[in-house]
């Protein structure tokens, strides 16, 4: 497992993580129209890849690469959607990979992270990218709602996720930005 959470973390990396920001610090509009075709193509391609029905990235384990794509998507509808004009569709638009946030949302500790009032917050004071700083948006109502069931409710559900009660793969070494080399866009086998 762990050479392929190798395979796929660069790739998450460049095209996602990494992509929204290209995207929403683009200085022309070439290199915006570029990061915003992998975002999209990523996230497409990652909705493809979910539907097997797999839990998570990897299949019945949640991973370093889960964690990856999950800090992305949890900030995707409130912050990269408007802010960084990654505005194609909302990751509510895509059915598998919604539930798929909802199932890493729901597994234990992870909603008690999500905090999405600092998230809007930190992204909107941005002086390059909200000059005036001082409009924070209401919602997204969907992904407020996400966080605020999934903290109340405490523990995931067994019938959701199984019965899994760790992270698999968590030795394994985040790679750093510039080893990223995995920039043809096509998602790793």
């Amino acid at each position: 497992m762990a050479s392929e959470i190798d395979q796929l973390s660069p790739w998450l990396y460049h095209n996602l993580n990494n992509g929204v920001y290209k995207a929403g610090f683009a200085s022309s509009q070439a290199a915006y129209d570029e990061a915003v075709a992998n975002v999209f193509s990523t996230l497409d391609q990652l909705e493809e890849r979910l539907l097997d029905g797999r839990s998570f990235l990897l299949g019945a384990d949640l991973t370093e690469a889960d964690i990856r794509l999950f800090v992305t998507l949890i900030r995707f509808d409130a912050a990269y959607h408007d802010l960084f004009k990654t505005n194609l569709r909302r990751i509510a638009d895509y059915p598998i990979l919604q539930s798929y946030l909802k199932r890493v949302l729901n597994f234990p500790g992870i909603a008690k992270t999500v905090n999405l009032e600092h998230i809007k917050a930190g992204y909107y004071s941005i002086k390059a990218l909200n000059p005036s700083g001082i409009i924070i948006p209401n919602g997204p109502n969907d992904i407020e709602q996400l966080v605020k069931d999934a903290q109340q409710q405490g523990v995931y559900s067994s019938n959701t996720l199984g019965n899994h009660s760790a992270i698999s793969g968590n030795a394994i070494t985040m790679p750093k930005p510039n080893s990223c080399n995995s920039t043809n866009g096509t998602i790793p086998a």
